[in-house]
């Protein structure tokens, strides 16, 4: 599915269920988009007026809009706002860009 930058809402819930990426982090991730493009697609839900709601991705979105970088859109395998959140917990907790501590902390907040 390709991406629309009008068509996908910006949640800012899931940023506030991880972490922010450190400053290296960023770079490093902003120099793998310049390079090598994007990779995989941003992840989305449906949201209540139909239109894509951003779960995964937030970072990217950012970035690839402000280099000019076109972006896919994969739909997550969720039916609604709770079951949204978790998808972003367990996403994230999964993903490189945590260790340590940083594992752990986004689990409380989906309660």
């Amino acid at each position: 599915m390709q991406w629309r930058r009008d068509s996908v809402i910006i949640d800012p819930e899931p940023r506030s269920l991880v972490p922010p990426l450190t400053a290296g982090e960023r770079a490093g991730l902003e120099e793998s988009l310049k390079g090598e493009g994007r990779r995989d697609p941003l992840a989305v839900r449906r949201g209540p007026d139909g239109r894509q709601v951003l779960l995964d991705g937030r970072r990217r979105y950012e970035i690839c809009g402000r280099l000019g970088i076109s972006c896919r859109v994969a739909a997550a395998a969720v039916r609604d706002r709770d079951e949204a959140r978790i998808w972003v917990v367990k996403n994230q907790i999964s993903g490189r860009n945590l260790t340590g501590w940083r594992r752990v902390e986004p689990a409380p907040r989906i309660g």
